[in-house]
Protein backbone atom coordinates (compact mmCIF):
# COMPACT_ATOMS: atom_id res chain seq x y z
CA UNK A 1 0.00 0.00 0.00
CA UNK A 2 1.22 3.89 -1.23
CA UNK A 3 1.11 5.44 2.18
CA UNK A 4 0.78 9.49 1.68
CA UNK A 5 3.70 11.54 3.09
CA UNK A 6 0.95 14.16 4.57
CA UNK A 7 -0.15 11.97 7.43
CA UNK A 8 1.01 12.30 10.57
CA UNK A 9 -0.96 8.83 11.08
CA UNK A 10 -2.07 6.51 9.20
CA UNK A 11 -5.97 4.31 9.82
CA UNK A 12 -5.71 0.93 11.81
CA UNK A 13 -8.83 0.15 9.75
CA UNK A 14 -10.29 1.70 6.45
CA UNK A 15 -13.31 0.62 4.14
CA UNK A 16 -16.56 1.59 2.89
CA UNK A 17 -20.13 0.77 3.93
CA UNK A 18 -23.05 1.32 1.62
CA UNK A 19 -26.42 3.01 3.00
CA UNK A 20 -29.65 3.47 0.68
CA UNK A 21 -27.06 2.77 -2.48
CA UNK A 22 -24.33 5.38 -1.42
CA UNK A 23 -21.17 4.20 -0.38
CA UNK A 24 -19.15 5.91 2.51
CA UNK A 25 -15.66 5.59 2.60
CA UNK A 26 -14.22 5.40 6.22
CA UNK A 27 -10.93 5.08 8.86
CA UNK A 28 -10.62 4.39 12.12
CA UNK A 29 -7.46 5.55 14.01
CA UNK A 30 -6.12 3.87 17.67
CA UNK A 31 -7.78 1.61 19.55
CA UNK A 32 -9.76 1.06 23.08
CA UNK A 33 -12.77 3.05 24.47
CA UNK A 34 -13.91 5.81 24.36
CA UNK A 35 -14.42 6.37 20.31
CA UNK A 36 -14.57 9.04 18.92
CA UNK A 37 -16.25 10.58 16.06
CA UNK A 38 -15.20 13.25 14.07
CA UNK A 39 -18.14 14.24 11.85
CA UNK A 40 -18.36 15.32 8.45
CA UNK A 41 -18.68 19.09 8.24
CA UNK A 42 -19.91 20.61 4.43
CA UNK A 43 -19.98 18.86 1.51
CA UNK A 44 -16.61 19.68 -0.46
CA UNK A 45 -14.81 18.99 2.41
CA UNK A 46 -13.38 15.53 2.61
CA UNK A 47 -12.48 14.01 6.46
CA UNK A 48 -8.61 15.05 5.97
CA UNK A 49 -9.85 18.27 7.63
CA UNK A 50 -9.86 17.15 10.65
CA UNK A 51 -5.74 15.49 9.69
CA UNK A 52 -4.37 18.15 13.05
CA UNK A 53 -6.64 16.29 15.39
CA UNK A 54 -6.36 12.91 14.08
CA UNK A 55 -2.87 12.28 15.01
CA UNK A 56 -2.84 13.32 18.39
CA UNK A 57 -6.51 12.00 19.15
CA UNK A 58 -5.59 8.92 17.97
CA UNK A 59 -2.45 8.59 20.97
CA UNK A 60 -5.36 8.94 23.60
CA UNK A 61 -8.54 7.28 21.87
CA UNK A 62 -9.98 5.68 19.34
CA UNK A 63 -11.07 7.67 16.49
CA UNK A 64 -13.50 7.09 13.74
CA UNK A 65 -14.12 9.65 10.60
CA UNK A 66 -15.20 9.27 7.20
CA UNK A 67 -15.85 11.25 4.20
CA UNK A 68 -19.72 12.66 4.37
CA UNK A 69 -21.52 11.95 1.37
CA UNK A 70 -20.52 14.44 -1.86
CA UNK A 71 -16.41 14.34 -0.77
CA UNK A 72 -13.42 12.68 -0.85
CA UNK A 73 -13.92 9.20 -1.36
CA UNK A 74 -17.71 8.97 -0.58
CA UNK A 75 -20.08 8.59 -3.18
CA UNK A 76 -22.15 11.46 -4.57
CA UNK A 77 -25.57 11.18 -4.80
CA UNK A 78 -27.38 13.18 -8.20
CA UNK A 79 -30.70 13.70 -5.91
CA UNK A 80 -30.63 16.94 -3.44
CA UNK A 81 -32.58 15.46 -1.04
CA UNK A 82 -29.77 13.33 -0.39
CA UNK A 83 -28.11 16.00 1.11
CA UNK A 84 -30.72 16.76 3.65
CA UNK A 85 -28.81 16.94 7.57
CA UNK A 86 -30.73 13.58 8.51
CA UNK A 87 -28.89 11.75 5.58
CA UNK A 88 -25.80 12.69 7.37
CA UNK A 89 -26.72 11.72 11.00
CA UNK A 90 -27.91 8.42 9.47
CA UNK A 91 -25.00 7.75 7.29
CA UNK A 92 -22.91 8.57 10.85
CA UNK A 93 -24.79 5.91 12.92
CA UNK A 94 -23.91 3.19 9.33
CA UNK A 95 -20.43 4.07 9.90
CA UNK A 96 -20.78 3.42 13.35
CA UNK A 97 -22.34 -0.20 13.19
CA UNK A 98 -19.97 -1.08 10.35
CA UNK A 99 -17.25 -0.70 12.60
CA UNK A 100 -18.22 -2.24 15.29
CA UNK A 101 -18.50 1.40 17.33
CA UNK A 102 -21.24 1.08 19.94
CA UNK A 103 -21.43 4.40 22.00
CA UNK A 104 -19.21 7.40 21.10
CA UNK A 105 -18.48 10.92 21.73
CA UNK A 106 -19.17 13.25 18.58
CA UNK A 107 -16.92 16.33 17.34
CA UNK A 108 -18.41 18.39 15.12
CA UNK A 109 -16.96 21.36 13.38
CA UNK A 110 -19.29 24.51 11.65
CA UNK A 111 -22.35 22.68 9.55
CA UNK A 112 -21.24 19.28 11.42
CA UNK A 113 -23.17 20.53 14.99
CA UNK A 114 -26.37 20.08 13.18
CA UNK A 115 -25.68 16.38 12.42
CA UNK A 116 -24.21 15.71 16.11
CA UNK A 117 -27.56 17.64 17.24
CA UNK A 118 -29.85 14.89 15.08
CA UNK A 119 -27.59 12.30 15.99
CA UNK A 120 -27.92 12.93 19.35
CA UNK A 121 -31.72 13.56 19.46
CA UNK A 122 -32.45 9.99 17.30
CA UNK A 123 -29.62 8.20 19.10
CA UNK A 124 -29.43 9.24 22.39
CA UNK A 125 -28.00 5.98 23.93
CA UNK A 126 -25.06 5.86 21.05
CA UNK A 127 -23.95 9.16 22.16
CA UNK A 128 -21.37 9.53 25.59
CA UNK A 129 -21.24 13.10 24.35
CA UNK A 130 -20.57 15.78 22.07
CA UNK A 131 -18.27 18.56 21.18
CA UNK A 132 -19.41 21.89 19.09
CA UNK A 133 -16.88 23.67 17.29
CA UNK A 134 -18.01 27.04 15.98
CA UNK A 135 -21.49 25.26 15.19
CA UNK A 136 -23.42 26.47 12.08
CA UNK A 137 -27.00 26.14 12.40
CA UNK A 138 -28.29 27.68 8.92
CA UNK A 139 -31.70 26.21 7.84
CA UNK A 140 -31.77 23.94 11.26
CA UNK A 141 -35.80 24.37 12.00
CA UNK A 142 -36.61 23.25 8.50
CA UNK A 143 -34.20 20.54 8.78
CA UNK A 144 -34.54 19.16 12.33
CA UNK A 145 -37.62 17.34 13.80
CA UNK A 146 -36.37 18.44 17.25
CA UNK A 147 -35.66 22.12 16.41
CA UNK A 148 -38.99 23.35 15.38
CA UNK A 149 -39.28 27.28 15.45
CA UNK A 150 -41.87 29.68 13.28
CA UNK A 151 -41.06 33.21 12.35
CA UNK A 152 -38.02 35.76 11.77
CA UNK A 153 -34.91 34.13 11.06
CA UNK A 154 -33.86 35.50 14.18
CA UNK A 155 -35.93 33.33 16.95
CA UNK A 156 -34.74 30.30 14.64
CA UNK A 157 -31.44 31.12 15.87
CA UNK A 158 -32.04 31.82 19.48
CA UNK A 159 -34.03 28.38 19.43
CA UNK A 160 -31.68 26.60 17.71
CA UNK A 161 -28.90 28.12 20.21
CA UNK A 162 -31.24 27.49 23.54
CA UNK A 163 -31.43 23.14 22.06
CA UNK A 164 -27.66 23.11 21.64
CA UNK A 165 -27.33 23.93 24.95
CA UNK A 166 -29.46 21.74 26.50
CA UNK A 167 -28.13 19.06 24.56
CA UNK A 168 -25.10 19.35 25.56
CA UNK A 169 -25.63 19.87 28.65
CA UNK A 170 -27.64 16.52 29.42
CA UNK A 171 -25.14 14.75 27.23
CA UNK A 172 -22.25 15.86 29.23
CA UNK A 173 -23.92 15.76 32.49
CA UNK A 174 -23.13 11.52 32.02
CA UNK A 175 -19.77 11.85 30.77
CA UNK A 176 -17.91 14.41 32.74
CA UNK A 177 -17.30 12.99 36.57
Amino acid sequence: MLREQSRACYPEESGYVEREGVRLFYEVYGTGEPTIVLLPTWSMLHMRHWKMQIAYLARHFRVLTFDGRGSGKSDRPRDPDAYAEREFAADAVAVMDATGTDKVSLVSLSLGAQRALLLAAEHPQRIRGAVFVAPTFSGAASNSRVIRTSGTSGSAVISVWWALVVVTSVLLSGVVG
